[in-house]
């Protein structure tokens, strides 16, 4: 395990092989679909890029995961950082939020909506207290996301802020 850093020796011991991660992320992105996206999404590529350079990306809002829109032959893509696949259910929370991407990528014409709930606004408030990462955030997360996002939440149970922030 030459070159890789400690969580990712950790997740290659975990997991076995890098097929057994991607059967696990196949079949999690099916399963959300199915629940939250009415089978309508087409399934993205996986990629697991290098560790970020922090000891905690996610307390440091460096981001657990990244969507890539499809691009000329390009697929749309999730990639998933190496750290979070350490735990299964935050590796679902990450992969939900990334799939409410790439609906809102792929399926432009649907639900349209600019308003953003009290709850989300409530949330954005006490977790974005400094301006600039605020705008930086509010520019990758329109209220049509934000409300795609709330209603991944309720299909699932789990409470929205798990969707935006580590909480």
């Amino acid at each position: 395990m030459g070159g890789l850093g400690p969580d990712e020796q950790e997740v290659l011991r975990r997991w076995k092989s890098i097929k057994h991660i991607h059967a696990f992320l196949t079949r999690e992105f099916n399963l959300l679909n199915r629940l939250c996206f009415e089978n309508r999404l087409s399934l993205t590529a996986f990629s697991l890029p290098p560790m970020r350079l922090s000891r905690r990306p996610l307390e440091n809002h460096l981001g657990a995961a990244f969507y890539r829109p499809a691009h000329r032959d390009c697929p749309a893509e999730i990639g998933i950082f190496p750290h979070l696949l350490l735990n299964r259910e935050e590796t679902r929370i990450a992969l939900a939020h990334e799939m409410a991407h790439h609906w809102e990528w792929s399926l432009p014409e649907e639900k349209d909506t600019e308003s953003v709930s009290m709850e989300v606004e409530r949330l954005l408030k006490e977790n974005l207290q400094d301006p600039r990462q605020a705008e930086g955030f509010r520019r990758h997360h329109s209220p049509r996301f934000l409300g795609k996002i709330q209603e991944v939440a309720q299909s699932l149970h789990i409470p929205v802020g798990k969707f935006l922030f580590k909480l």
